[in-house]
């Protein structure tokens, strides 16, 4: 039996659910109808896809690392520096 899901919430491909706030649930709408009824405009649509795959990336992170052990500093050090390349471990760029 296939699991069943809310129809708000898209399903990622890992078939966990991503909950969108009334922002996201507006922004993927207007990316729908964007994407349909103006194909050829793919500027309408740049704003909406990367609020959607920020929010994505967001909620797998959290998802991700509250799964974690306790970090020591030092790992948080190392993936703080993968989410800000060019920074060096002092914080200065």
């Amino acid at each position: 039996m296939a699991p069943t899901h809310d129809a708000a919430e898209p399903q990622r491909g890992n078939g966990l659910s991503l909950t969108l706030d009334a922002e996201g649930r507006r922004r993927r709408a207007r990316l729908a109808v964007n994407t349909r009824h103006h194909p050829d405009r793919p500027d309408l649509t740049v704003d909406d896809r990367r609020y959607l795959k920020a929010h994505a990336a967001e909620h797998y992170v959290r998802e991700l690392v509250d799964g974690f052990p306790p970090l020591t500093d030092t790992q948080r050090a190392r993936l703080a520096a993968l989410l800000h390349p060019g920074v060096d471990d002092a914080g200065a760029a």
